[in-house]
């Protein structure tokens, strides 16, 4: 995708823009959900003529985390694996509760779109360790469900949405990473070879 003159018919429109790395900050944050929203896409992001990323299609979500937030980050995360429910199904990665995460990202996506609600919040402060969850965990978190069983039409960004059945919604999450957090998940992870140090594959470690 690529735009040009943006402003070309609209020249008002242009003194609405904030500082340049106000609007650069928001480019890179779009490509940052979409990319992960999408990590079987191939995605490349270019500033002034130095490319800052290119993502190889065909990633799994955890090469593609790994890709953008770099191999540091990627080790502290633990896997949410997908739910068995069939009408509420989560997973994702979380950050270990036994440290401080290098980055606290939270990203949470309703059928494969960027969006958020507030039994959300709820779901995740109760299932994060108790004395934890003030230090908001690095979160990836895709929650599916049927369409019907959503409603995307809350707010104008379409960034809140709300829940038919809310409960199941948090039940589904609550257990989801209750059972991540659980400590022979926990000492797995810690048990794990990390890879050669010259390698270029990015990857998770994860249960």
């Amino acid at each position: 995708m690529e735009v040009r003159d943006l402003f070309c018919n609209v020249p008002a429109r242009k003194k609405f823009l904030r500082s340049y790395a106000t609007e650069e900050g928001h480019i890179k944050s779009v490509f940052t959900v979409s990319a992960l929203a999408h990590p079987e896409l191939g995605f490349s992001l270019t500033v002034d003529g130095r490319e800052l990323h290119r993502l190889a299609p065909g990633s799994t979500l955890e090469e593609r985390i790994g890709s953008l937030f770099g191999r540091d980050f990627a080790d502290e995360l633990i896997a949410i694996n997908a739910t068995d429910d069939a009408a509420v199904k989560v997973h994702g990665y979380i950050s270990r509760p036994s440290q401080d995460p290098i980055r606290r990202e939270q990203f949470v996506f309703v059928n494969g779109r960027p969006a958020t609600a507030p039994i959300i919040a709820y779901a995740l402060k109760e299932a994060y360790p108790s004395g934890r969850a003030e230090s908001r965990p690095s979160l990836f978190l895709f929650i599916e469900v049927p369409p019907s069983e959503v409603d995307v039409n809350v707010h104008p960004a379409k960034r809140e949405v709300r829940f038919r059945h809310p409960t199941d919604v948090k039940s589904a999450i609550v257990a989801s990473i209750s059972t991540a957090l659980t400590p022979s998940n926990l000492q797995t992870l810690n048990l794990q070879t990390p890879p050669p140090p010259n390698s270029n594959t990015q990857t998770l470690k994860h249960p």
